[in-house]
């Protein structure tokens, strides 16, 4: 299974783009700080390569920016290519499933979420619906 949660701050703008085939791209990258120090007590922060598209692109792009907490969930891809000097090159970077904001922005205020992006595809959302059953259903 491929599942990525980070949870950091984004270190630019997105950078946000239309293609020509209609969809809609939002690239960025967050930093996010390792759970454990290193042996000088310093924390240890990774830059990660992230990516979001058509609806999720439009909400990042719209609602965060450099230095805004951020967390999201996705999958890590793994990608080859060949550089300007021929040279074949990996890079990794997460597809963004979903985007939210943390409990507390930069200053420590709480923020309100705004309407998470849906596609119409996608499944109504259920979580938090109350689920009512009768104990003498469960069969154990």
């Amino acid at each position: 299974m491929n599942y990525s949660i980070l949870a950091g701050r984004l270190v630019a703008d997105p950078d946000f783009k239309n293609l020509e085939n209609g969809s809609k791209i939002a690239k960025a990258t967050m930093a996010v700080n390792r759970r454990f120090k290193d042996k000088d007590g310093n924390s240890v922060t990774d830059f990660i390569n992230v990516v979001a598209w058509n609806k999720t692109a439009e909400f990042i792009s719209n609602y965060f920016k450099k230095g805004k907490p951020i967390e999201i969930v996705g999958e890590l891809h793994i990608r080859s290519y060949d550089d300007s000097n021929g040279i074949r090159r990996k890079a990794a970077e997460v597809q963004i499933w979903d985007a939210r904001f943390t409990l507390n922005d930069k200053n420590g205020q709480k923020v309100e979420d705004p309407p998470l992006p849906r596609d119409e595809d996608a499944p109504p959302d259920s979580f938090g619906s109350e689920i009512s059953f009768d104990e003498d259903d469960v069969p154990f």
